[in-house]
């Protein structure tokens, strides 16, 4: 049934004084300039007959949008069946499709939510369960962790106007076994645009010569300063020559 068809049976009116109505209102002209000047269009329906009809206009058209975008969502879940479809569409109110779609409707999306679609929810519940043999959590954090993740993080970011970001490694930081000069390579090659700051293991004068070659915006240097590994003013003085 459409909805000109509809309103011509709740309004017990013909089809054609609906569909005319429809069309002057759609047109813009006012529910008085209707009523009083084009009474041959609709049979001399009065003003409250004529609000009547543009009120249930509205709703019906805006119900019938409603039932669209949600099979559409249902199909994107690939969920809408053949009767579920034929119950939504046969809905008279915006509640019954509401109660239709509950079950479907997606949940708000949290940081948690993101977290989970991520696969790191083993990770929570273990850190959470504070076990005598739970790991440390970076120990426990590694098998979730890659480069790759990173440099598609800080692509992420960039695409949001990140211009500066501190990247450390953490299977490198406070290791003295060197830092990961093959990371910074490809953040400098797949986010340019970028000024990095490397942390993470860096060990070695030659470490802040390659660092400071390929690009990388400055370095942060920890345990090798307070160790002695390394001296501040002579790492200062080679980045500054």
């Amino acid at each position: 049934m459409t909805i000109i068809e509809q309103l011509a049976r709740e309004l017990n009116r013909p089809a054609e004084h609906i569909e005319n109505v429809v069309r002057l209102l759609d047109e813009g002209n006012t529910i008085p300039f209707i009523a009083r000047y084009r009474k041959e269009l609709h049979g001399s329906m009065d003003d409250t007959a004529l609000r009547t009809l543009e009120e249930r206009l509205a709703y019906l058209r805006n119900l019938t949008e409603r039932k669209e975008s949600v099979k559409a969502s249902i199909a994107e879940q690939e969920k809408l069946t053949d009767e579920l479809a034929a119950a939504i569409d046969a809905a008279q109110t915006l509640a019954e499709v509401e109660d239709l779609y509950r079950p479907y409707k997606p949940k708000r999306r949290t940081r948690a939510t993101v977290a989970k679609e991520k696969g790191l929810e083993p990770l929570a519940a273990l850190l959470f369960a504070q076990e005598r043999d739970c790991p440390r959590p970076e120990e426990a954090a590694a098998d979730y962790l890659s480069a790759e993740k990173g440099v598609d993080f800080c692509k992420r970011l960039a695409d949001a106007g990140c211009t500066a970001i501190i990247y450390t490694d953490i299977a490198c930081d406070g290791a003295m076994r060197g830092t990961n000069l093959g990371l910074y390579r490809t953040l400098a090659k797949e986010v340019p645009g970028v000024d990095f700051t490397a942390s993470g293991g860096i060990s070695s004068e030659a470490e802040l010569l390659e660092l400071k070659k390929m690009g990388t915006a400055a370095a942060i240097l920890g345990k090798s300063l307070y160790t002695g590994a390394l001296d501040l003013a002579r790492c200062v003085q080679l980045v500054q020559e």
